[in-house]
């Protein structure tokens, strides 16, 4: 018995033959294209869940290098304040006062004068103490409130008083004790870690607030003249140079005179908090550093589990040229195959 294959069946298995044909040169071109092992999970699923593990590290390590961007522009931003203008004060201040001090020939008009410029360089000195950095205060700790500055100042009696977040700079000698001292910690990447409250390990992550206090100094310490006066100054930079100009105007040598130990060592507080800054960037760059070359291992881990190879691209370019001569020859064989008639259009 013979039997007889249909027009239909041909033409099914004509168009099922040729789906076939097309979708796997379009999956590979794809490949191709996209230069990757595989486009579906359900292809190699070994493979895709590695290079998925791989991708969220490489997701965390964008993070992380976000993070330290951002902080390194903040502490770079900071640093120049403290180093090019607050340290450069100090600098004049210091020349200022050693002058009036030197100078016996000094009459009262000039001293005042003096008083003046000392006050109008403190007020210069608290707007930049004041100064933002993508609108937040960078001196001030956690203070980010709208309208409430860090630094402010007040009177007693006829004595400019400087406050540091609402507290008398020279009131406390901590500066830790101040309102809004409380670390800002950032994950940079180091394996953060929390303690059984929920506070966070400080060796794992790194503080980016900035006291005020702590830059400018705060508490107060005795220092003596050469005349053996002893005198009870502010360790607040700020403060001193306030205080320097009311000496100045009563045209107090000897309580200048002692004022000048009094501003080197807050020049030195100054210093520190420079140095500090430095150490923090050091420590920025080498984990920027570090994360860079990570990512460079994670991408080519990535690669080799997900992208192909010089001979694995090869040997799709030679599979596709295959199929696309088989496409072209089933093409050029479908007017033999399936005969047209004018049934065909009815």
């Amino acid at each position: 018995m013979v039997s007889r294959v249909t027009n239909s069946t041909v033409n099914r298995m004509y168009n099922r033959n040729y789906s076939n044909n097309l979708h796997s040169m379009t999956d590979l071109m794809n490949k191709i294209s996209a230069q990757r092992k595989f486009t579906r999970a359900s292809e190699n699923p070994i493979s895709a869940a590695r290079a998925l593990a791989v991708r969220k590290s490489m997701a965390d390590v964008e993070t992380y290098q976000s993070n330290l961007s951002s902080i390194k522009q903040f502490f770079r931003t900071a640093e120049s304040v403290l180093r090019e203008d607050v340290n450069d004060v100090c600098k004049n201040v210091l020349t200022k006062v050693e002058m009036a001090c030197n100078d016996p020939s000094a009459n009262t008009e000039e001293r005042q004068i003096l008083a003046h410029e000392l006050r109008g360089i403190a007020d210069d000195l608290i707007k930049t103490m004041n100064g933002d950095y993508a609108d937040r205060r960078m001196f001030g700790g956690t203070n980010n409130s709208e309208g409430v500055l860090p630094f402010t100042t007040t009177k007693d009696g006829d004595r400019t008083i400087v406050l540091y977040n609402g507290e008398d700079v020279s009131s406390l000698d901590n500066p830790k004790d101040f309102p809004y001292s409380k670390p800002i910690y950032s994950d940079i990447g180091i394996g953060i870690k929390y303690d059984a409250d929920g506070n966070v390990d400080p060796d794992t992550a790194m503080d980016i607030s900035l006291n005020g206090a702590e830059l400018t100094g705060c508490g107060e310490s005795v220092y003596e003249s050469a005349a053996g006066n002893s005198y009870t100054f502010s360790n607040n930079f700020i403060q001193m140079i306030y205080d320097a100009a009311d000496a100045a105007e009563a045209c107090d040598v000897d309580k200048m005179n002692a004022m000048l130990d009094a501003i080197h060592a807050n020049q030195s507080t100054i210093l520190t908090g420079i140095t500090g800054l430095g150490v923090k960037q050091e420590t920025v760059d080498y984990n920027i550093t570090r994360f860079e070359e990570y990512n460079y291992n994670l991408s080519e881990a990535q690669l080799n589990l997900e992208g192909m190879s010089e001979e694995d691209l090869a040997k799709a370019i030679t599979e596709w040229n295959s199929l696309d001569a088989s496409y072209n020859a089933v093409l050029s064989m479908s007017s033999k195959v399936i005969p047209n008639s004018i049934w065909d259009f009815m």
